[in-house]
């Protein structure tokens, strides 16, 4: 049912592509993961939060847990870039990526970088646009990550940058990479794994991200540590400045 001054033909365009797009039984299913009045009407508060952006995972995808269990046995995982998007240098995207990453490393044994020279991936991060890569334009969908391919892409029709009113890169990688290793999406709203994107949020969050990786995985082996990241800079002998690049410390001239 709709409440508003449009017509149903403007109610089945909108809720029942979402609802199809997303993997939503019935309206009600949808608004009960949103946190909304569980009442089966596609009025204005309904509407407002399906435009919000958001990832483009479906949410029919519960067998992710015990596939990540065994698709990602390898110790570390390898990532590597097949393309960038326009709006940010490619630098900033791998530098956020592998703090990302690294995020992530530093609560399970599940760790993974980025591949160095004569390695192969197995999960490849690119960007495209349009309905051929799963995109709708500006808006809505971000990016999506699909655990059985090992692949992570993002719309190269968004403004992603780090500052202002662009599309905050990192927030949307780290929780890509939740699904990389086989987190659904929650129904906290405050988690990083929530489906609709939030400026605020860029790191797992407790309680509901850190847990459910853990419970899937348990606890860091190493008590959190990660190993250096490339672009990170460290200091050595606290005085010489250095970076890491091909996971090799990089003296800075």
């Amino acid at each position: 049912m709709f409440i508003g001054d449009d017509s149903n033909e403007r109610y089945y365009m909108v809720i029942s592509d979402y609802l199809a797009r997303f993997g939503y039984a019935t309206l009600a299913a949808l608004q009960h993961d949103l946190g909304l009045k569980c009442d089966g009407i596609f009025g204005r508060v309904t509407e407002a939060a399906v435009t919000r952006p958001r990832c483009g995972v479906r949410e029919t995808t519960h067998v992710m847990q015990a596939r990540a269990k065994r698709d990602w046995s390898k110790d570390p995982l390898l990532y590597d870039f097949t393309g960038f998007v326009a709006t940010m240098p490619a630098e900033a995207q791998q530098r956020l990526t592998a703090e990302a990453v690294a995020d992530w490393n530093a609560l399970s044994p599940i760790k993974a970088r980025r591949v160095r020279v004569g390695e192969r991936p197995e999960i490849t991060i690119g960007a495209g646009r349009g309905k051929r890569h799963g995109f709708d334009g500006p808006g809505r969908v971000l990016a999506w990550a699909e655990l059985a391919g090992g692949r992570m892409m993002f719309d190269a029709d968004e403004d992603y940058g780090t500052s202002g009113g662009s599309v905050r890169y990192k927030n949307v990688c780290s929780h890509e990479w939740g699904h990389i290793l086989g987190l659904d999406h929650s129904r906290i709203h405050t988690a990083l794994m929530a489906p609709y994107y939030d400026p605020d949020v860029a790191t797992p969050q407790s309680p509901d991200d850190v847990e459910r990786l853990q419970r899937m995985y348990g606890q860091p082996k190493d008590g959190g540590g990660n190993d250096p990241v490339d672009g990170q800079i460290v200091i050595l002998l606290g005085q010489h400045k250095a970076h890491i690049s091909d996971g090799k410390v990089i003296l800075s001239r």
